[in-house]
Order: C-alpha cells, then structure tokens, then sequence
C-alpha cells in the first residue's frame, strides 16, 4: 500500500512520471537490484522495512526509472 501512495503523489509531479506509470507491468517485469540499503531511522515510511533495494529498469523513450522496494521484517 505504501507503494502505491508514494507513486500517485510523485506521478502527479513530472509528465515523465505519469509515463512511467502507465508502464509499471513492463518495470516490475524488467527492473534490475542496483543496491541494498539499510533504511533511513529518521524515515517514517521506510521505519516497517529490514532493508531498502533500490531497482532500476530503461524504458524507451523515458529513460532510466528508479524504483525502490521495501523489504519488511515479518515477511522478508
């Protein structure tokens, strides 16, 4: 549910964005782990989260698109 409140606010911001969006089936499909982190402790939204992947995946005629996922504690 997280995922999904983040991406509505940040879609409305950038044109590129709401492109990316509409393509979200080909992102979860073709996204990449770039790196592992731990989550930030002053983050309220990442506090659920035992580690942060930050995933990335190229479309065309966008770009580079960052996609970052929560790893949660009770389900790994």
């Amino acid at each position: 549910m997280v995922s999904i409140v983040e991406t509505s606010e940040h879609v409305a911001k950038n044109y590129l964005s709401t492109l990316a969006v509409l393509q979200l089936d080909s992102i979860l499909a073709g996204a990449r782990k770039v790196s592992v982190k731990k989550p930030k402790p002053e983050n309220a939204n990442q506090k659920p989260f035992d580690r942060i992947m930050i995933m990335e995946h190229e479309l065309i005629g966008i770009g580079r698109v960052k996609m970052t996922v929560g790893i949660r504690r009770r389900t790994r």
